[in-house]
């Protein structure tokens, strides 16, 4: 009997039928699963502690920002022009001078949400689903769900799972979608992918979060343009349970007293032995692994960040100006908010188009 293989649009039809729709980056599928309601990432800063936190790097282990600029000595206001052409509507107005930056409106709206918020975590992987075994459930700011710019962050963080697929960008119905002002038509360097991939794989790690956290943040008028001095980075680390191991020592030395002296009749001792014995167990259910930075490997990607828009050019514009503009507009928040919320105002009329991110990804 042959077996027919049923069309692209029938394919299509079934999986949105069956609540979902997906994506294709390389040879992986990401979908979006209808049925799963909340895809919501609330996570407030938590500075650089954080990054030595458990709790934090495997609740987000992903997409961080909490930088906040520092104007110096600027005076800067800002707003929004409709009229201008989209990617020149920003106009930041520094020391009288008007500038504009180059940000199209796709990413300009849901940054400064973003930025509005308490929330400083834009993308995780970890978020929760009935089958955490086999699928990454990923969630999202708020600001960034069913955006093109909340699709361009999770790929900066799942770029290193497989650096070969992850270079190219995400299709949906076979077609690669775009935002105004990018461009798909660049090259890979093998020689590129070559030198990624014998970085990750000289230290061993455990994952990594994409951050800002101590960047300087200044900024500087430099001729007609705001440089912001923020560039992200991949921060590695892995689990060292150094700790827990401590005290499973203890208890197996213990242990082994305490086996002596019950079977030598010597109760008195035991039972002091099996108190102790109780303390170990209890010090054990408390006691975390630590986080151990893999300093080599971040400052490996730090000090070549060429390595990463080489990789992905697109992706990387989409992090750096995500970085350095929630950063900006945090600040000008902050120095004046009668003009930041003026300007929120003005940008809560920019129709976006809806792009559906995936929330699910089978993990093999």
């Amino acid at each position: 009997m042959k077996v027919m293989k049923a069309p692209l649009t029938i394919l299509l039809i079934f999986f949105t039928l069956s609540g979902y729709a997906d994506w294709q980056i390389g040879e992986h599928r990401l979908i979006r699963n209808y049925e799963r309601s909340n895809n919501t990432l609330e996570v407030r800063p938590s500075g650089r502690t954080g990054l030595r936190s458990i709790g934090m790097v495997t609740r987000v282990g992903g997409v961080n920002f909490e930088a906040i600029a520092n104007l110096q000595d600027y005076d800067i206001e800002l707003s929004y022009i409709p009229e201008r052409e989209n990617g020149s509507r920003l106009q930041l107005t520094v020391d009288g001078k008007a500038i504009y930056p180059t940000i199209p409106d796709w990413q300009l709206k849901p940054i400064a949400e973003y930025a509005d918020s308490e929330y400083t975590a834009l993308i995780s992987l970890f978020g929760e689903g009935p089958d955490s075994e086999r699928y990454y459930y990923i969630d999202y700011h708020p600001a960034l769900e069913d955006t093109l710019l909340g699709l361009r962050l999770l790929q900066s963080d799942i770029l290193f799972m497989d650096v070969g697929s992850f270079n190219q960008l995400p299709s949906k119905d076979g077609e690669v979608v775009l935002g105004h002002m990018e461009n798909s038509d660049y090259e890979v360097n093998p020689s590129n992918l070559i030198r990624v991939a014998t970085e990750l794989s000289s230290q061993d790690y455990q994952a990594w979060i994409l951050t800002d956290i101590d960047e300087s943040a200044n900024v500087e008028l430099r001729d007609d343009s705001l440089w912001i001095g923020i560039n992200p980075y991949y921060y590695f680390w892995t689990m060292d349970y150094s700790g827990i191991e401590e005290i499973v020592e203890r208890y197996e030395e213990t242990y082994n007293r305490y086996e002596r002296a019950f079977n030598a009749n010597n109760f008195s001792v035991a039972a002091q032995l099996e108190d102790t014995l109780t303390e170990l167990e209890e010090q054990a259910g408390e006691i975390e692994p630590a986080v151990q930075p893999v300093t080599a490997l971040t400052d490996a990607f730090k000090s070549s960040p060429d390595m990463i828009s080489n990789l992905n050019p697109v992706v990387r514009e989409s992090v750096v100006r995500t970085a350095q503009y929630a950063a900006l507009f945090r600040a000008i928040k902050e120095s004046d908010s009668s003009i930041w919320n003026i300007f929120l105002t003005d940008i809560k009329n920019i129709d976006l188009q809806e792009v559906e991110t995936p929330n699910q990804w089978a993990k093999y």
